[in-house]
């Protein structure tokens, strides 16, 4: 009901055409049905004939047919009136040599029949069951009665799914599942195997029989298509034939796709054995990779500066070799070609680079120079396509005006056979950090310099060392970089502020590196007078302890910043005596700083800032 309705009725006649009067009922929104009373009872001798319901025919004399039919199919069965009682009902396409079948499917129904058309369902089902298996019948007596192959071929082919008629021969002598006896083969089937008798079959168990000639001729371990194939173009024809003669999924059953990929797969792999030239072993690995998960080849770990190598790789592995490997499913092409490619790529750009070193080391001219830059490329291009650091060599770490250097440094290193890319950027690095903390040291002594570009050429330095071998050298760095960006700044302003007049001689005079007393120098001089200086301030002590005026003027006087000491004696009391008055907040209580505890300065400018307050204070 899309609306609610009080007080509803229904207009009910009986067979004679008279108004039954029933009981009005209210009825809620969204009703879907309701049961009304009659006013005045009704009996079942009133309950004949056709009535009406708001027009609508309801026959109290088909409901009694029906109930009568319903009867009649239970046992023991009068076959011959249930049949009358069908036909009077007005029951269509009946056949009275299904009357058996018709008690028993109406006796057995799941919901007992009510209405005429409930029982026609039935009827139709029965009839519809009996074509089927008079039609399944046919079939199966087509494939029985066959005698030889031509005759058996006809029969699957015009009746049955993935017949191939070249494997027709299988079909014949394929064993054909049967009821109460043994299997039997299939051009061996005859009258006592049609369908329906003791000994019979059935079109589901043939195709049966069909399906496992196809499988076992691609997939049979000794014979089949597939493990026998050996060369990509008769893993396609394998590829084709799963495609055409194998049962399709049904998902979420994959076998038949999985199959399908499998025989891709190792079509691609044949493809890359069969490869005669650099070109075409690229582009076949290419192809293995596009069609194999991530996990077997990536495309993006191929890399077609390696051509040459991949065909070697393939020559070393040799076809034959890799053609039974791939029959037998053992395979590894990654490995045994691509990764191979890779190691003998670097080695040969490794060999060489070590080879064009030494002749720049010893002769130092334009042509030298050019071969080891081209030497040094050509291990870029071979590992361009690596993502790990320690395998990828880039030429953005090159400096041309240092190739002789680097030369002089692969050299000593003996950079060759066995070596590695990680070898190769050692010793580049190594050149390059060197000539980095030249320009470092260059602009410590360079008296134009900020102590901002001297705390970053002091941060280099420290940086190129902070892995050194020394403990001495380590500790140095450790005690920089645990200092602020503002105490960097400050030390550097002391390493400007002492630096010798011809300036620091060489970078051990920063930090020491390559000799006893390890870690010695301007960094740790500086960062050590950094630390007294500091410590001159904070000697103030504990506020709480009450230090006297007079005591913390000689804090001051030692600390000695200038804007403090061009003060009078009567100025540097009052800036001592406002000193020892600061305090802090904690908790609502003003709390006298402690200078030695949590209130230490840890920079000189927090320091002067605080000598700064005071003396705008008393003034």
């Amino acid at each position: 009901m899309t609306e609610a309705v009080e007080d509803a009725t229904v207009e009910v006649k009986d067979s004679k055409g008279n108004v039954v009067e029933v009981v009005a009922q209210n009825l809620a929104k969204g009703a879907t049905n309701a049961q009304f009373d009659f006013v005045k009872a009704v009996t079942n001798d009133d309950r004949t004939g056709v009535w009406t319901v708001n027009g609508v025919e309801y026959s109290f004399d088909e409901l009694e047919l029906v109930a009568d039919i319903v009867a009649a199919s239970a046992a023991p069965v009068n076959q011959v009136q249930l049949y009358n009682l069908l036909t009077e009902a007005g029951i269509q396409n009946l056949n009275a040599d299904f009357i058996g079948q018709y008690a028993t499917a109406i006796d057995t129904a799941t919901t007992t029949p009510e209405w005429a058309v409930d029982v026609q369902e039935i009827i139709d089902q029965v009839n519809k069951d009996n074509a089927d298996d008079a039609a399944e019948a046919a079939v199966v007596k087509a494939v029985a009665d066959a005698t030889n192959q031509i005759q058996l071929l006809a029969a699957l082919e015009a009746n049955f799914d993935r017949v191939n008629k070249d494997w027709i021969a299988q079909y014949a002598a394929q064993d054909v599942d049967v009821d109460t006896v043994a299997d039997i083969p299939m051009l061996n089937l005859d009258s006592a195997n049609y369908f329906g008798e003791t000994n019979g079959t059935d079109v589901a168990r043939i195709q049966a029989a069909i399906d496992t000639v196809n499988n076992d001729a691609i997939f049979d371990p000794v014979t089949g298509l597939d493990t026998v194939a050996d060369t990509s173009a008769k893993q396609a024809e394998v590829t084709s034939l799963i495609q055409k003669w194998i049962e399709d999924d049904v998902a979420p059953a994959t076998a038949k796709a999985d199959a399908i990929e499998a025989s891709k797969i190792k079509e691609a792999a044949f493809r890359v054995a069969e490869a005669t030239t650099e070109n075409s072993v690229y582009n076949a690995l290419v192809a293995y990779a596009n069609i194999t998960p991530d996990a077997t080849l990536k495309t993006s770990e191929l890399n077609t500066n390696l051509k040459a190598f991949y065909k070697g790789a393939l020559d070393t592995v040799t076809k034959a070799t890799l053609v039974a490997d791939i029959q037998g499913g053992t395979d590894d092409i990654k490995n045994d070609i691509v990764v191979q490619a890779d190691g003998d790529a670097v080695e040969d750009a490794v060999v060489k680079i070590g080879a064009a070193a030494t002749t720049l080391a010893g002769t130092d001219n334009a042509t030298n120079r050019a071969a080891l830059k081209a030497e040094l490329q050509k291990l870029a291009n071979y590992t361009s396509h690596k993502t790990a650091a320690a395998d990828k060599f880039l030429m953005s770490t090159i400096d041309d005006s240092r190739l002789v250097d680097y030369a002089r440094e692969l050299d000593a290193d003996v950079i060759g056979t066995g070596n590695s890319v990680a070898d190769v950027q050692g010793s580049i690095s190594t050149v390059n950090n060197t000539a980095s903390l030249s320009v470092a040291l260059d602009t410590i002594n360079d008296t134009a310099s900020t102590a901002v570009q001297v705390r970053s050429a002091l941060f280099d330095i420290a940086e190129a060392n902070e892995n050194h071998a020394e403990a001495g050298v380590t500790a140095v760095v450790t005690d920089f970089y645990n200092l602020s960006s503002q105490a960097r700044l400050e030390v550097a302003e002391l390493v400007i502020e002492n630096r010798p007049g011809g300036g620091y001689a060489d970078l051990d005079a920063i930090l020491k590196t390559s000799a006893a007393t390890y870690g010695d120098g301007a960094l740790k001089d500086e960062i050590a007078n950094h630390g007294t200086k500091v410590g001159e301030f904070n000697a103030i002590g504990d506020l709480n302890a009450n230090p006297t005026t007079n005591a913390t003027k000689a804090h001051l006087d030692t600390y000695g910043y200038a804007p403090y000491v061009a003060l009078s004696t009567a100025q540097k009391l009052a800036v001592a005596d406002h000193i020892n008055g600061l305090t802090k907040d904690v908790a609502g209580v003003a709390t006298p700083l402690d200078f030695s505890g949590d209130d230490e300065v840890k920079t000189l400018k927090a320091a002067n800032d605080i000598i700064d307050a005071a003396i705008a204070a008393i003034q």
